[in-house]
């Protein structure tokens, strides 16, 4: 059984990374229209992070050692898009569209036997009664089809290979608890907003640890627009500790 979400007290760092989410593109807006997903999801044939898991897991498919192998358990990472129009005919803008804490982490970073870590999540969820999230490489059930991705790569098997060859190099799993997501209409957030709470624009490739009074901030904000009762709660404690640590 999922512990209850927000339990753990904030004991590590917090960031802010970005992803590709299917509605930034052209066939990535086919496949929602298509196959009735969500627009918010992440668009590779692995998703990462893998947003409709009950547990969403991070990997170092995206970024390979820049990031993933930092993460620590209590870790507490944002994820948003870049500015893009959705729907059509909208003010182009950011999307903030989940805050998860790092729960259980599993690490072999350049080590040949990366996909260890995967492997070992891959028995964990499945220990809690969990489908084995997409990003983890241990077969290729997890793997999406094309026509359920943006086909950065239209040729799907170099695609999952590129993502194979990445957890191999770099075997980083993390495991994550739900603060807030919404994968379907996610709060709309602006550079301003960024630069007002963080003095710039956060560096989402370097991924440096954020101050945890400025990421207070906009967990603050988030907790006004969010219709999720729990995780307006979640995320309202979530400042308290933040500012009090």
């Amino acid at each position: 059984m999922e512990p209850r979400r927000g339990s753990q007290p904030v004991n590590g760092s917090c960031y802010i990374n970005e992803f590709r989410p299917l509605a930034k593109t052209f066939y990535g807006r086919n496949a929602i229209a298509q196959h009735n997903l969500p627009p918010f999801i992440d668009a590779s044939c692995r998703r990462e992070p893998d947003l409709e898991s009950k547990l969403p897991s991070i990997t170092a498919l995206c970024r390979e050692d820049h990031w993933a192998p930092r993460l620590r358990e209590g870790d507490l990472v944002a994820y948003m898009t870049k500015d893009f129009v959705y729907p059509q005919e909208t003010e182009s803008t950011r999307r903030l569209v989940a805050v998860l804490r790092v729960k259980k982490s599993w690490l072999r970073h350049r080590s040949q036997r990366g996909l260890e870590a995967h492997a070992q999540a891959a028995e964990w969820y499945r220990k809690q009664n969990l489908p084995v999230p997409s990003n983890c490489m241990v077969s290729s059930e997890g793997r999406m089809p094309l026509d359920q991705t943006d086909r950065d790569n239209p040729i799907p098997d170099d695609w999952d290979a590129v993502y194979r060859l990445r957890a191999i190099r770099c075997g980083a799993f993390h495991a994550c608890e739900k603060i807030f997501c919404d994968v379907h209409d996610p709060p709309r957030l602006t550079n301003r907003q960024l630069v007002a709470w963080f003095r710039t624009i956060p560096d989402t490739w370097r991924l440096p640890p954020l101050p945890a009074a400025d990421f207070a901030k906009l967990l603050r904000w988030l907790a006004g627009p969010t219709l999720d009762p729990t995780s307006a709660s979640l995320l309202k404690a979530l400042v308290a500790e933040l500012t009090t640590a």
